[in-house]
């Protein structure tokens, strides 16, 4: 089995010290500032995630899929989370959340969500640095955030808040290079006991949470004080960056194949990312792409989350500085559901409707293939999770019926074809390359793997996104 270990700082990031923590940006009165909005700047989101209900802890998990060596992370957490969170509940305990924003600046915001959440949700205090390594901070980066200008803030159940902008001591121009693709490390104290906790289940990326009773360790950059890991996003929900007016936001709005489900474990490899290396390449920090999506959501039907017509205002309409919005979902309304395509036209419509309404350039994606030619459904974790569905030949003529609907329909301003990018025509299944999973085993012919969802990045025509007036 293959083992992961911490590694120690390298000299790229001890020359990263050297550049970015001179004495002069290290100044108390630089490290918590209430900036206000520029002149010629504007909020843009740069890093979000839908919350898709209250966390509930997990039941013990004992079966493993035999060649199967990644965290389970589709449904249940892993079991130690029932350590660090026994009940579903957070009890006077610190996390550290790690978030990779898509663009950078100097100037940056939080928000925490207790949209989902049934009792007030108490946050002692709360802290952006730079992640170093797992849950080490590197020193000298971590700046507290204010809320209206206190260190603490409760937000009631059904809420958001934002945070006041805070000034980020290690950015520069001559740093920015090497802060491209690095975590923003979030830390926040849940303080008393609170049992509905606001999440983001399937992260694809490790966060870390304090013992239950170990108090505020907001300000200790050492992970030592961190022991549990998470493959979720706990409370938080969005980063915003100052950035200059006219930064273009695309929003990938879906399910499990936007969100990464099956692709590599802190790989930042899920579609969208890869769509943000194009265009990071083309147009640098005047395009930030962010995913709004998670495994097992649906159009139309109550899967996982709230369905997307549902959640379109929080997710999508309410991000930051949106311009443009790629949407690809359904194959759970027909797969989990068992919907007909009719209903999920129906949402299909509302949801552009909806967005153009408000000027946003909505592109839709086709829906891959979900179809097992070898039809053997114990095979799948889908297959057991789920029953034959997803891979069946009825939900397959019902992709193609959407499919059919997506490229012909007048109502998206353009479509990328995500299934010609991975289909065997052969098979009318994935191309088997696409299949295995990118930690190991065998996958569930469903979810592309890391070159599956390369190839989806690499089919989006950049020109349909609008991102040039």
């Amino acid at each position: 089995m293959m083992r992961h270990f911490n590694v120690p700082p390298t000299g790229r990031a001890r020359a990263f010290r050297r550049l970015c923590f001179g004495t002069t940006l290290l100044l108390s009165g630089f490290c918590a500032v209430n900036a206000q909005a520029q002149d010629g700047k504007a909020w843009a989101a740069t890093w979000t995630a839908s919350q898709q209900g209250v966390f509930a802890e997990p039941a013990p998990t004992t079966v493993v899929p035999v060649g199967d060596f990644r965290p389970e992370v589709f449904f249940p957490q892993p079991n130690a989370i029932r350590f660090a969170l026994p009940g579903g509940k957070a009890t006077d305990q610190t996390f550290r959340m790690m978030v990779r924003p898509d663009i950078w600046s100097d100037t940056v915001r939080i928000r925490f969500s207790n949209v989902f959440g049934t009792e007030p949700l108490v946050i002692g205090s709360a802290a952006v640095g730079l992640q170093e390594y797992s849950a080490h901070l590197v020193s000298g980066t971590s700046v507290g955030v204010m809320f209206d200008g206190k260190p603490s803030v409760t937000i009631a159940p059904g809420e958001r808040l934002f945070s006041d902008p805070v000034a980020l001591p290690f950015h520069s121009e001559a740093a920015l290079p090497l802060l491209r693709g690095r975590n923003l490390a979030v830390s926040f104290a849940v303080t008393g006991t609170n049992g509905s906790l606001s999440y983001h289940d399937s992260a694809e990326a490790t966060s870390y949470i304090s013992l239950p009773g170990s108090g505020d360790v907001v300000a200790n950059d050492s992970g030592a004080v961190f022991p549990f890991t998470t493959t979720s996003w706990f409370i938080l929900d969005a980063v915003d960056v100052m950035a200059p007016e006219g930064t273009k936001v695309v929003v990938a709005f879906g399910d499990s194949i936007a969100d990464g489900t099956l692709s590599t474990h802190n790989g930042n490899d899920r579609w969208p990312d890869f769509l943000s290396h194009r265009l990071d390449e083309k147009y640098g920090d005047r395009v930030s792409v962010v995913t709004q999506a998670m495994s097992g959501n649906a159009v139309v039907s109550e899967a996982i989350g709230e369905p997307a017509i549902k959640r379109l205002q929080r997710d999508v309409l309410e991000v930051s500085g949106v311009t443009t919005v790629i949407l690809m979902e359904g194959v759970n309304d027909i797969g989990s559901a068992q919907n007909e395509p009719e209903p999920v036209i129906e949402g299909y419509k509302e949801i552009a409707t909806r967005l153009k309404a408000a000027g946003i350039t909505v592109i839709a994606g086709t829906l891959t293939p979900g179809l097992r030619p070898d039809q053997d459904f114990s095979k799948a974790t889908l297959g057991s999770v789920f029953g034959p569905f997803y891979g069946g030949t009825q939900t397959d003529a019902y992709r193609k019926q959407l499919n059919e609907f997506i490229r012909s329909s007048a109502i998206f301003d353009g479509v990328i074809d995500f299934e010609a990018a991975v289909l065997d025509p052969a098979t009318g299944a994935m191309m088997e390359v696409f299949t295995p999973n990118s930690d190991g085993g065998p996958g569930d012919w469903l979810h592309p793997n890391r070159i599956g969802l390369q190839a989806m990045g690499a089919a989006i025509d950049l020109s349909l996104l609008n991102l040039d007036k």
